[in-house]
């Protein structure tokens, strides 16, 4: 897909593919919407302190312009500390000539101006004492066989219209299924109605997710793992 940039309705650049009519992160800053919308609920600092010596799985499903990993990776390095987990990030892209447009453009896109994302575009791959990334290049369905199960999903696909297998309970019972032995929260923006029963159907537990811009809440999908653990989660049924 062609990638071009643009500058979304609050004033900051971000990319859209002109032929689906599709914009990435259209409202407001994308770094402070990759904390409010997926950091933050999914918990991610409380996470990394967990006793536990197996590094935390973190999915970045649709990397696109780098702003959910950039606002990750920002958290955690103030997590950085003896005995915290190592953490496992696995960036999932089928066109990723717009993340490389985004790091080469720093005056643009200044949250990207770290050595860390100027290498991960030129190999897709980095690996340090407190970090490790892949980004699986290609259609997500394919790649997600060579991650390991997360405990993390940053669910950030275009939109159902343009992409309506990401949206399917079929797609969500898989998921579901490959986090079976995790506790796993899911975070993305989409509240539509169809989206929530696509989850709930597919075996997830659904609740509120928090606000950003002109959307009044988001979606958290958890399994019964990650509901037995927490209970920070605020519920909902998905409307009829």
């Amino acid at each position: 897909m062609p990638l071009e940039m643009a500058i979304n309705s609050s004033g900051f650049w971000t990319l859209r593919e002109p032929t689906l009519r599709e914009q990435m992160h259209p409202l407001g800053n994308p770094f402070q919407e990759g904390l409010c919308l997926y950091v933050r609920p999914c918990a991610v600092e409380e996470r990394l302190c967990f006793p536990d010596t197996a590094p935390l799985v973190v999915w970045d499903v649709g990397l696109g312009m780098g702003a959910n990993a950039a606002a990750l990776l920002s958290k955690v390095r103030e997590c950085f500390a003896p005995g915290v987990r190592k953490l496992a990030l696995h960036s999932f892209e089928n066109a990723p000539e717009g993340f490389r447009c985004a790091v080469d453009h720093p005056d643009r896109f200044p949250y990207l101006t770290d050595a860390i994302f100027s290498a991960v575009s030129k190999s897709w791959v980095y690996d340090d004492e407190k970090l490790s990334w892949r980004v699986h290049v290609g259609d997500f369905f394919e790649q997600l066989a060579n991650a390991p199960a997360p405990e993390v999903i940053f669910y950030d696909p275009f939109s159902r219209g343009v992409n309506p297998l990401f949206w399917s309970e079929e797609s969500f019972r898989r998921l579901f299924e490959i986090c079976s032995s995790k506790a796993t929260v899911l975070a993305t923006y989409a509240n539509a109605r169809t989206v929530r029963q696509a989850m709930a159907n597919g075996g997830w537990q659904v609740a509120v997710g928090p606000g950003f811009g002109n959307r009044n809440q988001t979606t958290l999908a958890v399994n019964e793992n990650e509901r037995r653990r927490s209970s920070q989660y605020s519920w909902c049924a998905p409307k009829t």
